[in-house]
């Protein structure tokens, strides 16, 4: 059956509650998706490392029910941690150009004195300079979807390997 978009699907009463997993890629709009879900009254819980994903495991925080979505850098861990069989998820993630998420990064470093990767002699540098001699983010996602460490260094099998992965397991859109 095909609905008009203005059709929303009614869970029944017997389907449980699936607690939504968005990746939080760096840079990609993490911060605007969880204002955006305050905004419509959605509990949003941020676990975007592995002590805190550890920590969220250990107080049963989807078990409780009391989050509608978990904002989170490490899917693969989180999902890992946190989802069973009995609480299921569904992972988001909004993606951005790698060029145009780097370039956002390096402003933002500029000026965040707050974040604990701020440096003051990088307000001097241009991009370009930062692009090739201080970033470390090279091949981020594929890494990520790769699986592979992002301390490595990514080759033509980890893309082939990332593409398989979007294909296989996302909706893009």
């Amino acid at each position: 059956n095909i609905h008009p978009l203005t059709f929303v699907p009614r869970p029944s009463n017997t389907a449980s509650k699936q607690t939504v997993l968005f990746w939080h890629i760096p840079k990609s709009g993490g911060s605007t998706a969880k204002a955006y879900y305050r905004c419509m009254g959605k509990t949003v819980g941020v676990v975007s490392q592995p002590d805190s994903i550890l920590r969220a495991k250990e107080k049963g925080l989807v078990e409780s029910g009391k989050v509608d979505i978990i904002f989170a850098s490490f899917p693969e861990y989180a999902i890992e941690q946190l989802f069973d069989f009995s609480h299921k998820t569904r992972v988001l993630a909004m993606f951005r150009h790698p060029v145009d998420r780097l370039v956002s990064k390096f402003y933002y470093l500029q000026m965040a004195t707050w974040e604990k990767t701020y440096k003051e002699e990088w307000r001097d540098i241009s991009v370009l300079e930062w692009a090739q001699y201080i970033n470390g983010d090279n091949n981020h996602m594929v890494k990520k979807l790769a699986g592979k460490i992002q301390t490595r260094p990514a080759n033509e099998v980890d893309l082939m390997r990332a593409k398989k992965t979007v294909w296989q397991r996302m909706i893009v859109g």
